[in-house]
Formats: structure tokens, C-alpha cells, sequence
């Protein structure tokens, strides 16, 4: 799915769009050229809060859920859904931008997003969605293959001990809509969104300064792996397959490099760039 900006801020006239389906990404350019502005909009767009207030309270004409039928998925659909999905998130992002009540109008106003999606995008995804009440109640289940355009939805059968537990009208009000449930997940499956989003504004101290910030949780990490291979060192016991047990327990739970690895190709990056630069 792609986004396309056509005003915000000091954005005008844009007509490139941005992938949604990325991972991550890093805006470049000068001082209040949207940077910030973009950014804050993709975090509020990923936001599962965001998505989820906006299926719970949108009502989709082309959508019509029948209980002994899979629910199928069109082009159509997908727009209905993605246009409406674009007017939510220009009046929501002016929460995001914490901007003074007395411009919020006026701001909602001149936002122009466009949602982009192609039915194909959908068809090649596969999902499946897991819904609980009171922590580990399953009432619902929601699956697409790879390949379909068909969302199957299944009720498991609830227990009437349940209820002895539950009230069932709090019960029937907790739970979110089928309708709700497809809306967010067609969203959730066209940007391609598992986790939370995070937004980190960026300046030219951002870089040694994270670094700093990540190397801290990393060696608190590795603290705490060699206090616990002292312990076990100390506390060794004469049957050899339980220490081998341990030890590979505790080498699975050795703190990676994930986090720091990107940032050390940053560092390097910026580094290299001076490797041919004459020093006078």
C-alpha cells in the first residue's frame, strides 16, 4: 500500500508516494521541509489504537458480513475502506501534532491524504488473528490464505460455565464487531503491520547519542548473563545432561547484537567517508 501526500505542512503539490510496506524509514532535507510532520503522520497511521478506533466506529456500505458465508474481498471493498480510512487519519494526526485547539480546524481542513491499494496486494498476504476476552477466552478466529481473497471467520463455542464467571452482557460488549474485526484486519494486512510502531526525531546529535542509549541495554543485558553463568558455575551439579541442558539454555538467552548492529553501520558509514580525505 502506498501513501500519497498532496498537502501538509509545507508539503505542496507532492506526487511521490510513499511505500507502507517498509520496515523503516529515514526522511532527509532542510529545516521545516516535513520531515517531523511525515514522520508523526506514519506513526499515527501504524498506530494499532488508531486502527482499531477507527474499525470500531466506521461504517462500511460495501460490506455485508453473512454468518454462514466466508466474507469475500474486493476492489471495491478496499477502496471504500482505505477512503475513509484517509478522512480519519487527517482529523486524527492534528492529536498526534498536539497542535492549539484554535488551528486544529484549519489544519483538518487543508490535509489531503490518499491511500493507494491494489486488490493483488491483499490476495498475496496471508493472516490469522486470534481474538480473547478476560486474557485467554478465545470467542473469535479470522484467517485468510495466501492466494484468496476470502476471510474466514469461525465463533468456537463459549461454555456456559463461562458465564457463571462473566456476566454475558458485559461479556457481548467487550467483544468488537465482525464488521470492526475485517475493517482492521484488511488495514493491518495491507501495511504489512506485526508490531508497535515507534517514532524517534532525529538531530545531529541523534546518532552518538542512541548509540549511548543502546549500548547501556545491551551491557545491562550482558551483566546479567554472567551473573547467571557465575551462579551456575557455582552451583554446578554431577549430572552432566542437566548442565548441558542449562548451558544451552543460557546460550539461547546470550543478548544478540541486534540493536546494535545497524547503529555500527551507521557509525561506519560515517566514518568511511573521511578514510580518503588528506589530513594537512
Amino acid at each position: 500500500m502506498e501513501l500519497l501526500i498532496k498537502n501538509l505542512g509545507s508539503i505542496r503539490n507532492n506526487n511521490q508516494t510513499i511505500d507502507l510496506t517498509k520496515k523503516f524509514y529515514t526522511f532527509i532535507g532542510y529545516n521545516n521541509s516535513g520531515k517531523t510532520l511525515v514522520s508523526q503522520l506514519l506513526w499515527t497511521i501504524f498506530n494499532h489504537d488508531n486502527i482499531r478506533k477507527f474499525s470500531e466506529n466506521t461504517q462500511i456500505d460495501s460490506l455485508v458480513i453473512d454468518p454462514e458465508k466466508p466474507i469475500k474481498i474486493n476492489q471495491e471493498l478496499i477502496d471504500e475502506i482505505l477512503n475513509k480510512f484517509s478522512r480519519f487519519i487527517e482529523k486524527e494526526v492534528v492529536n498526534t501534532y498536539n497542535l492549539d485547539a484554535s488551528i486544529k480546524e484549519t489544519i483538518i481542513g487543508s490535509n489531503k491524504l490518499i491511500f493507494q491499494a491494489d486488490i493483488k496486494e491483499f490476495k498475496d498476504k496471508s493472516f490469522r488473528s486470534t481474538f480473547v476476552v478476560d486474557n485467554d477466552l478465545e470467542y473469535l478466529q479470522i484467517s485468510k490464505g495466501k492466494g484468496s481473497l476470502t476471510i474466514n471467520i469461525k465463533e468456537p463455542n463459549i461454555p456456559e460455565k463461562v458465564f457463571d464467571q462473566i456476566p454475558r452482557d458485559f461479556f457481548e460488549r467487550a467483544k468488537p464487531s465482525k464488521e470492526s474485526v475485517i475493517i482492521s484486519s484488511v488495514i493491518t494486512v495491507l501495511l504489512s503491520q506485526t508490531e508497535d510502531t515507534f517514532f524517534i526525531p532525529a538531530s545531529r546529535s541523534f546518532f552518538p547519542v542512541f548509540y549511548q542509549y543502546i549500548y547501556e541495554i545491551e551491557r545491562n543485558k550482558r551483566s546479567e548473563y554472567n551473573r547467571r553463568l557465575q551462579e551456575l558455575i557455582e552451583n554446578i551439579d554431577d549430572d552432566s545432561d542437566t548442565n548441558k541442558n542449562i548451558f544451552k539454555r543460557l546460550q539461547e538467552q546470550l543478548p544478540k547484537r541486534s540493536y546494535t548492529e545497524p547503529m555500527n553501520k551507521v557509525i561506519e558509514s560515517l566514518y568511511s567517508l573521511n578514510t580518503k580525505k588528506e589530513i594537512n
